[in-house]
């Protein structure tokens, strides 16, 4: 979809009683994720190869701002913070960059820049957020949002051939898998195949990787609110049950 004569590549697959409602398009540019913005869902936030970003009204499709992403390449995915947050702030994640946005107050640029990384994912409340990607060992950094400070580092930490060696490199895929924070409280961090408890420096597990990349994502039965140490005793029982869904 998008770009000089986008219209004519579009395909729908979609089937029963599911059907487009509306197209939010600008034939200069060619989009590649999109998120919903604000508490009542009226806006559409959509990252473009160009690395530009775009606000879309839902009601009737218009462009209502279009600013520099700052990214030097593509926007590859877009997270935004819950509804029920105060102030509704967006990540736009290119190959190279993470930036921090304040969504009514674009115009200014971003609010933060992490540099290096690649994907990222807002906490609870979107007090906190974690960025991946950074170096080739493969870190998350937990990031106070307000201040935009560095208050953890997570660290894999893989085995390695002998306690003196370096640290294995993870291949890119692995490190730009998709992060996200468990729902709740958001204690627990769900990197690629790695679970952590965000106040420990190392993963509390490690599930089994169908592939180099791709994601994973907590299922129905982590929405509950329990504690961080619920959660992971749930998540540990779910390993041999399946029920925690991987995403290749």
């Amino acid at each position: 979809r998008g770009g000089v004569g986008g219209r004519a590549r579009d395909r729908h697959f979609v089937f029963g009683r599911f059907r487009p409602v509306r197209s939010m398009r600008d034939d200069s540019a060619m989009m590649t994720c999109a998120a919903f913005v604000g508490g009542d869902g009226d806006r559409v936030l959509a990252g473009s190869h160009e690395g530009e970003l775009r606000l879309f009204d839902v009601m009737n499709g218009d462009i209502i701002e279009v600013h520099d992403g700052g990214h030097g390449g593509p926007i590859r995915t877009l997270r935004t913070s819950d509804k029920t947050c105060a102030k509704s702030l967006a990540i736009s994640c290119g190959a190279t960059e993470v930036q921090l946005w304040d969504v009514s107050n674009m115009g200014h640029g971003p609010t933060a820049t992490f540099e290096g990384s690649c994907g990222g994912a807002f906490g609870a409340n979107a007090t906190k957020l974690a960025v991946v990607g950074e170096d080739l060992v493969g870190t998350v950094r937990l990031i106070d949002v307000a201040t935009s400070d560095v208050v953890a580092t997570l660290t894999p930490t893989p085995p390695r051939a002998s306690p003196d060696a370096p640290a294995p490199r993870l291949p890119y895929a692995a490190r730009s898998a998709d992060v996200c924070f468990s729902p709740g409280d958001g204690g627990l961090l769900l990197w690629g195949h790695l679970l952590w408890d965000s106040r420990l420096p190392n993963p509390v597990r490690r599930f089994d990787r169908f592939s180099d990349g791709g994601g994973a994502s907590f299922a129905a039965f982590l929405v509950l609110p329990f504690s961080a140490s619920a959660l992971a005793a749930a998540a540990a029982a779910a390993c041999a049950t399946r029920r925690l869904i991987f995403c290749a």
